[in-house]
């Protein structure tokens, strides 16, 4: 399974969905962005840290990985879009964030039709505000979202996935502070691994 996070928009919670979806399910992940942590998170082998001028290798169909990209469409994310089962695109619910995003996912379609548009850091209704701009703009492609939590920042630091997280704090006594979180992210990887 391939899966591509990308959005041109910078600081949209990319490289977390990124990472956190790779430990989750085990797979190696391919950085685009020089100063992305991914060396630091995963053992030697399981993570690329492409460097400017290098491309986008080609990986066996059956190779699990995920692109983190960001930056603007370029031969490199061309590449990692078009050999993925799927692409999340990250945004805010915020309008400017949005308007931001459009171009993005316009640009993407072109390019692969399996789109996640995943709300990150959303607060109650932003979900569906984003649904129905996304509708408006007529792109039908399914969203998801992701509530503000402390628990997706923390996967950098401890590097273990929000599953990992949410089911070292389970006990029958008290509730994981990682649990809505986790949930939400399953989501996401059902919805993505379908493809």
């Amino acid at each position: 399974m391939k899966i591509t996070v990308y959005n041109f928009k910078g600081g949209v919670g990319k490289s977390t969905i990124a990472i956190n979806y790779a430990l989750t399910q085990g797979y190696g992940v391919v950085a685009n962005d020089v100063y992305n942590a991914v060396d630091s998170i995963f053992p030697e082998g399981k993570a690329i840290r492409l460097q400017p001028n290098q491309q986008m290798p080609e990986f066996p169909v059956n190779f699990d990985i995920v692109f983190d990209l960001g930056g603007h469409m370029d031969s490199r994310a061309v590449a990692a879009i078009e050999q993925s089962n799927c692409v999340i695109v990250p945004l805010f619910a915020e309008e400017s964030e949005i308007e931001v995003t459009l171009p993005a996912i316009d640009e993407i379609a072109e390019h692969h039709g399996n789109l996640i548009i995943v709300v990150n850091r959303q607060k109650r209704g932003e979900r569906d505000e984003v649904e129905k701009v996304l509708r408006r703009k007529g792109l039908n492609f399914p969203v998801l979202g992701l509530s503000q939590s402390a628990a997706l920042r923390k996967i950098r630091s401890r590097k273990i996935s929000l599953r990992a997280a949410h089911d070292s704090h389970k006990s029958k006594w008290r509730k994981s502070p990682y649990e809505k979180a986790a949930q939400q992210f399953e989501e996401i990887i059902k919805m993505a691994e379908k493809s």
